[in-house]
């Protein structure tokens, strides 16, 4: 195996962790959903530090990556939300600017190809925002119970950036699309 693979094989491993997270969330074995939530947390943390610091990035681990980390938010978001933890106004905000972005990335790349995606601050931002909220709710499921005020605040605070999330990438899409005609003007 050659080391430059180890970023992408721990990103599968986070993929794969998701199927035990489900589990312990659908059979309300918090504790146990706590630790395997720490542990693909973890190991986004280290795939993402490994990649960097010894320049083992890879196409694969720039899809990969995002992928898991969606992939995770998204079920443990609609799981806590079906189960009554996170308010389920805030999982279909959050799956709909999930889907408006794909859609807009995959309305480019079938009108003018590939491109790399980078996500802006504000929406990194949100991506952080929503696993400290699934942290915090399966934390005070497992432990201890935070106050209402705390999940309330991160929720709305979730709402804001997601909304401004979605603003910036439609403006960002008007200028990518705008570039293209003008560039497809000039041929």
């Amino acid at each position: 195996m050659k080391l430059h693979y180890i970023p992408n094989i721990i990103t599968i491993i986070r993929i794969i962790l998701i199927i035990p997270i489900v589990w312990a969330l659908l059979h309300n074995a918090y504790k146990l959903a706590l630790g395997l939530f720490m542990i693909a947390a973890l190991s986004d943390a280290l795939d993402g530090f490994l990649a960097r610091y010894f320049s083992w990035k890879s196409w694969l681990g720039s899809v990969l990556d995002p992928i898991a980390d969606k992939l995770l938010m998204v079920i443990c978001f609609i799981l806590l939300g079906w189960q009554d933890h996170i308010a389920w106004w805030l999982v279909i905000l959050a799956l709909s600017r999930d889907l408006i972005i794909i859609a807009g990335a995959g309305s480019y790349h079938l009108l003018f190809g590939r491109y790399a995606m980078k996500p802006n601050l504000i929406s990194k931002f949100n991506t952080f925002l929503q696993m400290l909220l699934v942290w915090l709710v399966i934390l005070s499921l497992a432990f201890l119970h935070l106050p209402p005020l705390l999940f309330d605040s991160l929720e709305y605070a979730i709402a804001f950036t997601a909304i401004v999330s979605i603003i910036l990438y439609f403006w960002a899409g008007i200028k990518m699309l705008k570039k293209q005609l003008h560039l497809s003007q000039k041929k």
